[in-house]
């Protein structure tokens, strides 16, 4: 009997354990890309090292098979010289008999002499022949592990620089609801151009003239809060066909089906802190509305802001590729997505 209070006891602690964890885990964001560490430094190397000693493999038979030619040439010579004078001595016959018996023994001898030298030469440029596909199969051999090696080297310096972009944009993420992003970040030039239109100071937003067009100067401390909006959000996008519950990452919202190209707005004014591509967001806008709230818009055919623009409320962020994802968050952690719109 005592041994199942104890049980229960420790099942109570344990649920009260998850229960105090859970705000925090609702606070963490997700890994961004979801698979797989970036290639070790010991990987790089060694594949750089297959590189290298596939290379000096290719170069030595190069420089082997190179060196053959001269080889083959002298070859030649020599025995195109003793293949004339064997042939001058062949055509003498028996001569000279006035020389007698001894003369015409030196004459057999040097005819002898003669034809093993030009079998030699015969054997030697066949040596070298052989030897020369020999090297050019080796050669043939040796070009293709390089390449394989620097095809297996390049793969790995990719997914080297896919990662560490892969880490840097979700650095950037999850800086823009942090305020990091705001850290170093330039002053938007007089004249940038947006989808057209003067905009205000000289800075285009998507087509309208002055204060009044799409992108619009604001003071974030002005007007109401983003929680007394709550229910009254203007909708991110309009006449939209469907509307239905959807997660991209670790977050969860609404997706809205419209019109490719479709004009989205944000719902509430505040400050562009993301304007970028993201993961499985696509191209993606986080607007932040003071007070730890944010808006994202995810799946953009094309973005109209930057970091560090001001938006009023209806404001252009972008345009759509023919479905949108919107979500509402406090800090990191999805909101009820449909009662902020009041839907």
């Amino acid at each position: 009997m005592r041994a199942v209070k104890t049980t229960r006891l420790a099942s109570l602690v344990l649920v009260l354990c998850a229960l105090v964890a859970l705000p925090t885990l609702a606070q963490t964001p997700m890994p961004f890309g979801g698979g797989g560490a970036a290639p070790s430094q010991t990987q790089l190397a060694d594949a750089l090292r297959g590189v290298e000693t596939a290379r000096a493999a290719r170069e030595r038979f190069e420089s082997e098979t190179n060196g053959l030619e001269p080889q083959r040439t002298a070859a030649r010579a020599r025995m195109n010289e003793r293949g004339r004078a064997l042939y001058r001595l062949r055509r003498a016959g028996m001569l000279p008999v006035a020389g007698g018996f001894r003369a015409m023994l030196s004459h057999l001898s040097r005819v002898e002499r003669l034809e093993r030298m030009v079998r030699r030469d015969l054997t030697a440029l066949a040596f070298l022949d052989d030897r020369e596909q020999a090297l050019r199969a080796e050669l043939t051999r040796a070009q293709g592990e390089e390449r394989a090696a620097q095809d297996r080297l390049s793969v790995l310096q990719e997914e080297q620089r896919r990662m560490r972009d892969a880490q840097a944009q979700q650095q950037l993420f999850h800086d823009a609801f942090s305020g990091g992003v705001y850290a170093g970040m330039p002053a938007v030039p007089s004249g940038y151009g947006g989808f057209g239109g003067g905009g205000y100071g000289g800075y285009g937003g998507f087509g309208g003239a002055g204060v009044g067009g799409g992108i619009r100067v604001i003071n974030p401390n002005s007007g109401p809060t983003f929680a007394s909006q709550r229910g009254r959000l203007e909708l991110p996008v309009m006449n939209v066909t469907s509307i239905e519950n959807a997660t991209r990452g670790e977050g969860s919202g609404l997706s809205f089906a419209a019109d490719r190209g479709a004009l989205v707005r944000a719902v509430a004014s505040g400050r562009v802190v993301y304007a970028q591509r993201y993961g499985v967001y696509g191209n993606l806008v986080i607007v932040d509305h003071g007070s730890d709230h944010f808006s994202l818009y995810g799946g953009l055919g094309h973005i109209g802001v930057r970091n560090g623009d001001t938006l009023g409320r209806g404001g252009a962020v972008g345009t759509t590729d023919g479905s949108l994802f919107f979500e509402v968050r406090r800090g990191t952690r999805s909101l009820d997505t449909r009662s902020w719109l009041g839907l």
